[in-house]
């Protein structure tokens, strides 16, 4: 069996991974034998013929798997013989373009044989149609390629045709086992004739619905893992390099690759080498994984790299093996564009205490504004916030578009016309605009196509010229026959209930391919509706109804307010002032005394009440007055570019001591006092006495009956005494607690 490796970038469902991740490592090449059934009578379409079900599915798994369909109508277990068979008088002869033997020439990984009912109609015996399956099976086996062997199928044939029928399906199943695939359970009624839910119509060939019975079962038998050659050394690849997003570049962009074994296990120790080349430098990472893989189980290697500035870029992965059989699936790339992240540029990002807030974020397309619970403010470069004075916070997201959804409408794939020209009509059910179209080209080459467009529904204007409007021209590639093309013309915006017809048509010589199915069809997105038109000549001239578009129209409708890539930035709409204390209230006793004042080093900008603007302050006692209350005051800018204060007041009096202080008729003492003194009025007349703290709130008040005295608690601080009595006299004194 040959085992094509394949290492380009591939997407994988899932469970097929989850089943065998060797699937991925090579590619299959499967041939069906058989007659008008597996050749895709009876279908309403051939999308849906179970041979064309099949081989979507397994190009899902792997792209470049292939299914070969030799099928043919009218084609007996005869005619799939090998070359060397002669059959007996009376019986066809091997057909060497489509048999057992043209299979392995096509190097046939596995082979599929679908023989319905020929043989029977032809009155062929059963014994006759066994040898001929056993005589294909062992002639593929002796090449080492395995057959799949499907039961005969109901048909409203006779009594006695019918019984062979019964025979040779039950002896497939026995004879063939795990490789007989039943085509017979549950399609036949009650008397063994096509149940008529499955009957296309003629009660030979079976309907939609059959077939997709058909390709479940051939899809239960899961044909792949059988077909995998797992081999007597290791030999690790990688499959499924990718990006796992594909907005825009991110600073931890991730990427994925898988990693299997199509050989024995491995213990050892795997290094892996990412690489990212940008259009300035290479950047390696490498990732280690440990413990070995086992044959056909697959693990991964992720990695981050910083994709933020956007452009062209390189992604490489290789890993480093030991006795591997074959090193040149041990490496994978691919190469990708992407935008740059928004980088947000946030200014006004931090305001003062009882400030008006103007917060500002640019870097995109536009920006949105969040709060700290993460609801919705507005749209806009800036955000404009009520004086606050707490801290708060905002979240500013910037985005670039485009800001709608894209949408993609897809029709058929398979095709059985090639024409110069279709029309076909769209219906918008949602706001939308057209974007672009693909089509399907019969032959590989560059072509300028041209198109036409309508207002309505062009039924009974397929040869009116004037009644359409030129749309334009597009120069369109195929690389390859029967390959599909990217056309653009100018946007078109279509509003629900609009319909829209197209008309495409290539240039002289060159050909489009569509379907000719028998009936009009219609194809659906939520937004939009195709339906199915007509096949037309050039210059609107012979036309062909109903004819069926292969290909897709791409259009984008709606609002996407994430637009397509996004970055978010915090901003702190007020922040409190670093608290400037640096001037506490003051007593000075000792007239030569010098203190000196320190603003910290988070400051600048620093004012004095004195007029001086240095980061310090020096008092000096003796150039003060003695007894009075004193103010000065600082101002600085802290760190968050916040304008603060602070103030004291100083009282100079060289007379203050540690003992008791009388002015006039009061007396305090002790002075200074651990919290608890003494106020005393001596005088035989009542006093009225007030204290203030430094602050100058007062702090207690009372009267005082002659020769009275009162013990009082302050808290530790500088206090002045006040006598209502003599307002021109006060005391000073201080609780040291």
């Amino acid at each position: 069996m040959k085992h094509a490796l394949f290492y380009l970038l591939i997407l994988v469902p899932l469970y097929v991974m989850a089943q065998n991740p060797c699937l991925i490592g090579q590619s299959f090449h499967v041939v069906i034998l058989g007659s008008s059934t597996a050749a895709g009578v009876g279908p309403s379409s051939s999308d849906s013929t179970w041979v064309n079900r099949y081989r979507k599915y397994i190009q899902a798994v792997n792209p470049p798997n292939q299914v070969t369909n030799l099928a043919q109508g009218g084609t007996t277990t005869y005619h799939i013989l090998p070359d060397w068979c002669n059959a007996p008088a009376n019986r066809p002869q091997p057909n060497s373009t489509r048999n057992v033997s043209e299979a392995l020439r096509l190097n046939a990984d596995g082979i599929i044989v679908n023989m319905p009912s020929n043989d029977a109609a032809l009155g062929f015996s059963v014994a006759e149609q066994l040898t001929n399956f056993r005589a294909i099976v062992n002639h593929a086996d002796s090449a080492g390629i395995p057959v799949w062997v499907c039961t005969t199928q109901p048909r409203s044939f006779n009594i006695s045709k019918r019984q062979v029928q019964m025979q040779v399906r039950d002896s497939v199943l026995q004879i063939f086992g795990t490789k007989a695939i039943d085509f017979w359970t549950g399609l036949a009624d009650s008397v063994n004739q096509i149940d008529s839910a499955y009957d296309s119509g003629d009660g030979v060939h079976l309907n939609d619905a059959a077939h997709c019975i058909l390709f479940q079962r051939v899809q239960a038998k899961n044909i792949l893992p059988n077909l995998v050659n797992t081999l007597p050394q290791p030999d690790l690849f990688l499959y499924n390099l990718k990006r796992l997003q594909t907005f825009c570049g991110q600073k931890r962009d991730t990427f994925q690759v898988g990693i299997s074994n199509l050989g024995l296990a491995t213990q050892y120790a795997l290094p892996i080498r990412w690489q990212l080349t940008s259009a300035t430098a290479t950047i390696t990472y490498w990732d280690t994984l440990y413990g070995g893989i086992s044959t056909c189980l697959d693990t991964f290697s992720k990695v981050s790299l910083n994709t933020s500035l956007g452009g062209s870029f390189s992604v490489s992965v290789k890993i480093f093996t030991q006795g591997d059989s074959l090193q040149i699936n041990d490496s994978a790339a691919f190469s990708f564009q992407t935008p740059a992240l928004p980088t947000p540029l946030a200014t006004n990002d931090t305001v003062c205490k009882n400030e008006l807030a103007l917060l500002m974020a640019t870097g995109a397309d536009t920006t949105r504004w969040f709060d700290a619970q993460g609801g919705f403010i507005q749209y806009g470069d800036t955000l404009e916030v009520d004086s606050l004075d707490s801290a708060t916070w905002y979240r500013a997201q910037v985005s670039t578009g485009p800001f709608h959804f894209k949408g993609r409408l897809k029709t058929l794939e398979s095709t059985n016309v090639n024409w110069r020209g279709i029309m076909f009509a769209l219906v918008a059910a949602d706001t939308l605009t057209l974007d672009s179209l693909e089509l399907k080209l019969q032959n590989a080459g560059t072509y300028n196509l041209q198109a036409y467009y309508l207002l309505g529904d062009y039924k009974g204007f397929e040869t009116n010229a004037s009644a359409w409007t030129y749309w334009g021209a597009d120069s369109i590639h195929a690389p390859r026959n029967e390959s599909f093309a990217t056309a653009r013309f100018s946007p078109q915006t279509l509003v629900p209930a609009d319909t829209f017809s197209i008309y495409l048509q290539m240039p002289s010589g060159a050909n489009l391919q569509y379907a000719n199915e028998g009936q009009e069809k219609s194809f659906n997105t939520p937004e939009l509706k195709l339906v199915s038109g007509t096949g037309i000549g050039g210059q609107f001239s012979s036309t062909y109804f109903p004819r069926i578009f292969s290909g897709a129209i791409f259009y984008h409708y709606g609002f996407k307010p994430d637009g397509q890539c996004q970055a978010d930035t915090f901003l702190q709409a007020v922040v409190r002032p670093n608290t400037l204390t640096v001037l506490p209230d003051t007593l000075i006793l000792n007239p030569t005394q010098k203190i000196t004042y320190q603003v910290g080093p988070s400051f600048s900008n620093v004012q004095w009440s004195t007029g001086q603007n240095s980061a310090s302050l020096t008092i000096d006692a003796a150039a003060l007055p003695a007894r009075q209350w004193l103010t000065y005051w600082v101002q600085a800018v802290n760190n968050w570019r916040c304008t603060n204060a602070d103030s004291m007041r100083v009282f100079v009096d060289p007379s203050l001591g540690l003992e008791e202080f009388t002015e006039g008729l009061i007396s305090v003492y002790p002075n200074p006092s651990q919290g608890a003194f003494w106020v005393e009025n001596s005088a035989a007349t009542q006093r009225e006495i007030a204290i203030y703290n430094s602050s100058g709130q007062q702090v207690w008040h009372g009267l005082f009956s002659g020769h009275n005295k009162n013990l009082l608690e302050l808290p530790a601080g500088l206090y002045y005494l006040k006598g209502y009595g003599h307002p021109e006299k006060g005391l000073v004194f201080r609780v040291s607690q």
